[in-house]
């Protein structure tokens, strides 16, 4: 028994040296291993699944940075509506050209005009939203996903026409998009003036 513990034991060693010796004509050579590169998130990639807004956005190949976060809020009906947070961007080395060029005041009236210009659009893309649940949806996750899709995708083309003369007249680069993270959806009882007084 002992001698074939010894000769076991023996027969192990020989098996770990074989497979740690090069045997004769090989040569080892180091094989170069594809290191997997992480891909670069553009900046605009997280806005909807984050739950912060994104300091910069891209408009026509130019970086736009935040600059003001409105809330917003209208109803369709007596029934249904929505509220939510909608960012202004504006492009820095305008704002910064406006200022010397007309002072700073100038941006008041600009505001105003770009809250008149997101509140429209607001309410053409509530007009435009059908509140009704899906019957495909695959719980209130998935409903307030698609509603949040709607309203983001009416929104963008409400606003983007005003945008552009807005732009023109002004020479200020501007985009305003909403925030689908803080959008809240009304089946029932949606009251305008509720939702001003909340905003």
């Amino acid at each position: 028994m002992k001698a074939n513990l010894k000769t076991s034991i023996g027969f192990v060693f020989l098996l770990l040296s074989a497979c740690t010796v090069n045997g004769p004509g090989q040569n080892i050579e180091p094989v170069a291993v594809p290191v997997q590169k992480i891909p670069k998130v553009p900046p605009q990639a997280d806005t909807e699944s984050s739950q912060n807004p994104p300091l910069t956005a891209l408009k026509n190949g130019r970086t736009l940075r935040l600059v003001r976060i409105m809330d917003g809020g209208s109803c369709k009906d007596n029934r249904q509506g929505a509220k939510g947070v909608f960012l202004l961007y504006a492009e820095p080395t305008d704002v910064e050209r406006i200022k010397h060029e007309q002072g700073a005041k100038v941006f008041t009236g600009f505001e105003k005009r770009l809250e008149t210009i997101a509140s429209t659009a607001l309410q053409e893309a509530i007009n435009g939203i059908n509140f009704d649940e899906d019957p495909f949806s695959l719980g209130e996750d998935d409903a307030q996903s698609k509603l949040s899709l709607q309203l983001s995708n009416f929104f963008r083309s409400a606003v983007a026409s005003p945008l552009d003369s807005f732009s023109k007249t002004t020479t200020l680069t501007v985009d305003v998009v909403s925030f689908p993270p803080s959008f809240i959806f009304f089946r029932e009882g949606c009251n305008a003036k509720l939702l001003q007084s909340e905003n």
